[in-house]
């Protein structure tokens, strides 16, 4: 998760630049490049949910880590189709990620406790 952060981190830039060019377009052609991308991005997700997700947990654990990438990808983008819908946020998403950040940071503290003589 941290390597497909710092990717999302380097790509910010020239997501944003690319959002603001077609979003400077006529509103057809807007949602021409819009809707070809968001065809693809579901075409995935439709690839993703009738293979890697139908698997069993051996092997779908083994796979993951080659597309798991997809259904997050697939998310991020369709939120972030419109302005109205990037300024919106799911308050119940942003507390899980509050409470799984704190989770995770007293699980290392407790387990660098449990070590120390």
């Amino acid at each position: 998760s941290t390597l497909l952060g710092m990717a999302f981190a380097l790509n910010f830039p020239i997501v944003s630049l690319f959002y603001r060019k077609l979003e400077a377009r006529s509103r057809h052609r807007q949602w021409m490049g819009k809707t070809a991308m968001a065809a693809g991005m579901i075409f995935a997700l439709c690839l993703w949910a009738r293979g890697p997700l139908m698997y069993s947990k051996i092997p779908y654990n083994s796979t993951n880590p080659y597309f798991g990438f997809i259904p997050l990808l697939s998310y991020i983008y369709l939120r972030n189709l419109t302005p109205r819908m990037r300024s919106y946020s799911m308050e119940l998403l942003h507390e899980i990620g509050k409470t799984t950040l704190e989770t995770y940071l007293m699980q290392h503290h407790i387990w660098l406790t449990s070590n120390s003589k």
